[in-house]
């Protein structure tokens, strides 16, 4: 099944663009790769999220190249703003998407490495994907997640806001997972 879902990927750009759009959504990274008790829906979402990555990397690296030049060529034109005209592409916001939610990653220990897979695998598609991770300043908040509250590097890293806007998709068509109330109502 996963070859066939990965062929599809393969088979045209659109698809992986829908899926990474499908998937910017942080209720619905919790659900598919962080929150799963067995192993295999984190797996199978790891595998889509690469496939769906090296098909629109090649489209949407000049992008990820540009987005910090621009962003920093609109903070000096309005400082106190953050740079909502720079645009990262579909793929860049994913993964701003990802690092915005760094620090709510602690009731997500189990499938820590899972998360980590993703921002390593996008780093390995190359040199644009690696020079974006390096200006979003992922070594610093890295170190900083790991150390928790004995990091002095919080004031440094905490404030996620310099990573620009991230684009959210509110109703993805894959749908929100559901959420339950949590009081328990009888009628007996």
């Amino acid at each position: 099944m996963l070859d066939a879902l990965k062929a599809y990927l393969n088979h045209d750009r659109r698809n992986g663009e829908w899926l990474i759009q499908e998937l910017s959504n942080w209720e619905i990274i919790k659900e598919m790769l962080l929150q799963p008790q067995g192993q295999e829906m984190p797996k199978l979402t790891c595998g889509l999220i690469y496939s769906a990555m090296l098909t629109i990397y090649d489209k949407e690296k000049g992008s990820l190249a540009n987005f910090w030049p621009d962003a920093e060529k609109q903070r000096r034109a309005n400082p106190g703003k953050t740079a909502a005209g720079a645009s990262v592409g579909t793929l860049g916001n994913f993964i701003l998407l990802l690092l915005s939610h760094l620090y709510d990653l602690k009731a997500f220990v189990l499938n820590l490495p899972h998360y980590f897979q993703i921002l390593a695998r996008f780093a390995s598609l190359g040199p644009e994907a690696r020079a974006m991770m390096l200006r979003a300043r992922i070594v610093g908040r890295c170190m900083d997640f790991f150390f928790d509250g004995a990091s002095p590097y919080r004031g440094l890293f905490g404030d996620v806001t310099d990573l620009g806007p991230v684009i959210t998709r509110e109703e993805p068509e894959l749908g929100l997972p559901t959420m339950m109330d949590k009081k328990v109502r009888t009628y007996f």
